[in-house]
């Protein structure tokens, strides 16, 4: 394309097509990276001090975070029996604010990790993996439970003495 100025002279000007004049990178200078993110930077600017104090606060939660964690798992490294007494207190807490539960006892607990193989079985006809079964043996009881939805499936009384031989 060619211009004519007041003097008649023509003059040659460079030709930009029109898929450049579109690109963001030739505007800003094509070679040149940072002015490539000086438009992504503005949008998203932030002080000096604003990203050392966001970047002290994370580094925070992960050192809390971690520390958490790691005093968990030294407590049951030192001791997991206390850890399984823990656990099985709070179970039977939870359970107790629904159904009455014998006191004189501590019951066996088990976790359903298969139901498919306890379908024929009547008492894990609704057994889910995960439900808790908590077997009182002096009281001659076992209950399902539901730890996800806080609710008793099932109360059956179980036969813990010996079978008559055939």
């Amino acid at each position: 394309m060619a211009v004519k100025n007041q003097s008649q002279k023509t003059i040659a000007a460079p030709m930009i097509k029109n898929e450049e004049k579109n690109n963001p990178t030739l505007e800003m200078g094509k070679n040149n990276p940072n002015n490539f993110l000086r438009g992504v930077t503005k949008r998203f600017k932030f002080g000096g001090r604003k990203k050392l104090i966001i970047v002290f606060i994370l580094v925070a939660l992960c050192i809390a975070a971690g520390a958490f964690f790691l005093s968990k798992s030294y407590i049951f490294k030192k001791d997991p029996q206390k850890e399984i007494e823990q656990q099985t207190k709070n179970l039977i807490n939870q359970v107790s604010k629904l159904v009455v539960l014998p006191q004189d006892e501590t019951p066996t607990i088990a976790t359903v990790s298969d139901p498919e193989k306890l379908k024929d079985q009547p008492f894990f006809a609704n057994a889910k993996k995960g439900f808790k079964v908590l077997i009182y043996t002096n009281a001659k009881k076992a209950i399902l439970y539901d730890p996800l939805e806080n609710k008793i499936v099932e109360i059956a009384p179980i036969n813990l003495g010996q079978q008559p031989i055939q």
